[in-house]
């Protein structure tokens, strides 16, 4: 029988297919008089190509796993097993294959008449033809035309036969190819000369592009060396499923179209396996499962390799020998790195030395041209069309007024030649656009095969789009050697940077000469006291540790120095500090960097000449504006903004109204980049730098004078939606040590046990949030599973997952007024134990413990001495009472935990020992169950 699929619909349905394309359909069977049974239930994969691959003369394309092509062919003959003899495009060689949904594809068919003229891929090399008779099939027989630079001699016959296919020929925009050539040498002249140097957008300090080399490496597959624990905890974009002899108990699964968990392996092999929906599988192979791991993209000996962006060049223009019989050998490649770290840099970098690369290249090689598309620009466009063309790139190079007519029509051309080498940064900048930009990059454009390398923020894609296609790359901090040139270019051989380095690398050796004189230098630059009083004692000295600390982080990402450039360049002696946080440096920075835009701006707003009161005041209102500003744009998720945005942002403050006007009629807004002015719309703008609106969103968030929490917070149940959501992670992240004191001061008791269950972006979230929560009075963790994978960066490890970023979290202070912490089925391990005593040792007020459900946390001796270790000298002295309900705590534990109980909880008055029925009773206090 047949399967006809009613309309297109099927191939929109995000909900139909399982993640290998396929579908379930159900066959009703007609009754008849006398025949019965019942409906069929099939497992099918849907698909264009139909099983009518043996038809002589049918075109297909034979595929790898990846679905780039390996060669064009045409379809001689059906083999009595149900193979098909084809053959291979431009060659005699006849292969056989099998014509299945996963191994080829339909490829397209060309069919020109007399006098068409054509560019076509010839030796090496493209060539001008003009269509004499098609032979047959895809077969053409040309003519080279006359004038061709590589015309008929004794080896180029100007007559030939030529197989046509995707990849070898297209139709000419210009009169000749040479014309083509002259217009891509001056487009690569053009971008060596523009992009020799980058204009820093925070700092306004011009930088050669080739002088700082961007790091880079390759995802490594770690498949094995993931615990089946740490991949239950990752999000399903973040995961890709493979066939795996090696499934146990607890592993993660796809089976029977939905995933689920493996519960029970019998002695056969087979598994039971329970889905999300709460039901269980019947007994199944192993080979019917597949195993979820982490997603690390396609592995490749030669990106293994890679160690600067300029090490991707030849890799990109890598050669295609197989042109002519339709093959695609492009390796696409994702950059990924977090916020301000220097993917938008890199790019223009790559753009550059691939320019570098291809200027002067013979025409008897692919004739590459690279492009770099921004993700915001493309996203600008398309909001301005109704219907845009559904070939982004094309539409992009249609439309960007940047290009002169010459190199737009030589980019088309080179778009038609698959000649393009494309470059798109920022892909998880597209806002609402992200997903149709996604779709459109992994299910069309990866198909041309013409070499493609996209940037983002691991966060802001769906990873496992890209699982079975691209090469994954991650960019590299900056080294210490890095830093310092970087800083010494900004700041013009400014000495404070160099001295700071220096201090920091001296760790505790405050008392040495070098650190002396380190010291002596800066009093110059920062307040006295701070230097002076860091040489009293060790307590003393943790402040401008912790300063220097920052400082450390801070010079490893490249957006972050900028900043910090931009305060060095002012005067540090009004400020009096260095910054001590992320978000101390950006409200520093941005003061220091508005403050210099209007010493030298003119109108009402200037600052020079001014009165020291009147400065501040128009320094304060510029950054109340962008505030307000920032706030509307991020709850809004946008990156770009109109005049009409700015004008509901600011709402009943004309004040801020004329600030804006002012500042536009000048031309310049500080820390904001003008796109366009004039539209109907008044103007596009955005942030110079994403992470200045997110600054900003954070600050309005810490800075809410309100008696209730700010709206974004309003609504409690919606609280783990706020913080598992990607877009505010780096929000969250500028405003640790701020936002939670200020939410804490509004809302004293947080809940996180409640759907949806915090993700480990959510949990690396809520570590932020928790940083010097001061004022907090009651913590439910209830159900966070703080053994689970830390966040990157975030300290944890060692088996204790996050908790030792939570300890760091705390660590400033503790929670002086928390009274409440609820820990329940948080699956805490024995090796967690003592990181918990450090946790219990920064609530000094705590009256209400509750561990329940954390089997492993306390069930040897030498976890409970771990514990008992790390807590205060005088005990917990408010702790009133404590719960271990079901936690099956075995009776060697009983001696050890009654000594906890009498020199670390001596005010203790009730327990909950529910379910250590071994134990019970045994702390000397009143049993009292959880209400």
């Amino acid at each position: 029988s047949r399967l006809q699929w009613a309309g297109e619909a099927w191939q929109e349905a995000s909900d139909l297919l399982d993640f290998v394309g396929r579908c379930e359909v159900q066959v009703v069977l007609r009754r008849r008089p006398g025949v019965g049974g019942a409906p069929w239930r099939l497992r099918v994969q849907p698909t264009s190509l139909a099983y009518a691959a043996s038809e002589p003369g049918l075109r297909l394309a034979v595929c790898s796993p990846t679905r780039r092509h390996h060669y064009c062919a045409t379809v001689l003959r059906a083999e009595d097993d149900g193979r098909v003899a084809l053959r291979v495009d431009n060659s005699d060689e006849e292969v056989v294959v099998d014509p299945r949904p996963h191994s080829v594809v339909v490829a397209g068919t060309f069919h020109y008449k007399h006098g068409q003229r054509l560019v076509v891929w010839r030796d090496a090399g493209f060539v001008d033809v003009e269509v004499l008779d098609r032979v047959g099939g895809n077969r053409h027989k040309v003519r080279r035309r006359s004038g061709d630079p590589c015309g008929a001699d004794g080896t180029h016959p100007a007559d030939f036969e030529v197989d046509l296919n995707e990849m070898n020929h297209c139709a000419p925009r210009f009169e000749a190819i040479a014309d083509f050539e002259r217009a891509r040498l001056a487009y690569c002249q053009e971008i060596i000369a523009n992009g020799a140097t980058i204009t820093d957008a925070i700092t306004g300090n011009r930088l050669r592009v080739d002088e700082q080399l961007v790091r880079l490496v390759a995802e490594r597959a770690a498949a094995d060396e993931v615990l089946a624990s740490e991949v239950a905890e990752m999000a399903f974009d973040d995961l890709e499923w493979v066939s795996s002899a090696d499934i146990a108990v607890k592993d993660r699964v796809w089976a029977q179209g939905s995933e689920g968990y493996v519960e029970h392996v019998d002695r056969s092999g087979r598994c039971i396996v329970r889905l999300t929906d709460g039901s269980s599988t019947p007994p199944l192979p192993q080979s019917y499962l597949k195993k979820a791991r982490p997603v690390s993209g396609v592995r490749s000996a030669a990106f293994d390799e890679v160690e600067t962006i300029r090490d991707l060049v030849p890799l990109l223009l890598q050669p295609n020998p197989h042109r002519t019989a339709g093959a695609q050998m492009a390796q696409p490649v994702l950059v990924q790195a977090g916020p301000g770290t220097g993917k938008s840099w890199s790019v223009q970098q790559l753009m550059y030395f691939l320019a570098e690369a291809l200027l002067g290249a013979s025409l008897k090689q692919a004739p590459l041209v690279p492009l770099l598309l921004p993700i915001q620009k493309l996203a600008r466009m398309l909001r301005r069309e109704e219907q845009p063309d559904p070939n982004l790139v094309r539409f992009y190079i249609e439309r960007d007024e940047d290009l002169s007519d010459e190199a737009r029509k030589m980019l088309l051309q080179a778009l038609d030649m698959k000649t393009l080498v494309l470059l798109i940064d920022g892909v998880d900048e597209a806002a609402n656009l992200k997903q149709a930009i996604e779709e459109y990059v992994t299910k069309q454009l990866l198909v041309l095969g013409i070499p493609l390398l996209i940037t983002s923020r691991p966060e802001g894609i769906r990873k496992r789009l890209y699982a079975w296609d691209f090469v994954i790359m991650s960019l590299q901090s900056l080294s210490a050697e890095e830093q310092h040139q970087i800083a010494q270019r900004q700041l013009q051989g400014e000495p404070i940077f160099e001295r700071l380095a220096a201090l920091s690398a001296l760790g505790d050796d405050w008392r040495s000469e070098a650190a002396a004189a380190h010291r002596h230098f800066l009093e110059e630059r920062l307040a006295v006291g701070e230097v002076q009083d860091s040489t009293k004692g060790a307590d003393d000295l943790a402040p401008l540790n912790m300063r220097l600390q920052t400082f450390v982080a801070i010079s490893r990402m490249p957006v972050l120095l900028s900043v910090f450039v931009c305060l060095l360049r002012g005067d540090l002696r009004p400020v009096g500090r260095l910054p001590r946080d992320k978000y101390e440096l950006y409200e520093m920075g941005v003061r220091a960097k508005i403050a210099h835009d209007l010493q030298g701006a003119s109108g009402p707003l200037a600052i020079a000449g001014a009165s020291a009161e009147t400065a501040e005041r128009r320094i304060a209102m510029v950054i109340d504006l962008l505030q307000c500003i920032g706030e509307a744009n991020h709850v809004a998720k946008r990156r770009t903004f109109q005049v009409a945005d700015v004008r509901r942002a600011l709402g009943q403050r004309p004040e801020l109204e004329e600030v804006w006007t002012a500042l536009l009629s000048a031309g310049e807004v500080p820390l904001v980049r003008i796109l366009t002015l004039g539209e109907a719309s008044g103007g596009e703008f955005q942030f110079c730098h994403l992470s200045f609106q997110e600054f900003f969103f954070a600050r309005s968030l810490c800075t809410w004078a309100g008696g209730e929490p700010h709206p974004f917070w309003a609504k409690e149940a919606r609280f783990n939606e706020r913080l598992n959501d990607p877009f505010f992670r780096n929000a969250f992240a500028i405003g640790a040590g701020h936002l939670g004191p200020a939410l804490a001061a509004q809302r004293p008791r947080w809940n996180f046990d409640r759907q949806p269950r915090l993700t480990s972006l959510g949990l690396e979230a809520a570590v932020h949030l928790i940083c010097r929560a001061w004022p907090l009075e009651g913590l439910d963790l209830s159900g966070v599973r703080l053994a689970s994978p830390a966040p990157p960066g975030s300290g944890g490890g060692g088996g204790a997952g996050c908790l030792p970023a939570l300890l760091e979290a705390m660590h400033q202070g503790g929670l002086p007024a928390l009274r409440q912490l609820s820990l329940r089925r948080c699956a805490l391990p024995s090796g967690a134990a003592g990181v918990v005593g450090r946790i219990l040792a920064g609530c000094p007020r705590l009256e209400a413990l509750d561990l329940e459900g954390n089997c492993d946390l306390l069930s040897t001796p030498e976890a409970v001495e771990a514990f008992e270790r790390e807590l205060p000298p005088e005990g917990l002295m408010e702790l009133r009472w404590i719960s271990f309900r079901w936690c099956h705590l075995p009776q060697e534990v009983a001696a050890h935990l009654n000594r906890v109980r009498q020199s670390a909880m001596r005010s203790l008055e009730s327990s909950d020992m529910t379910g250590n029925r071994l134990l019970r009773g045994s702390l000397g206090v009143a049993h009292r169950p959880r209400r």
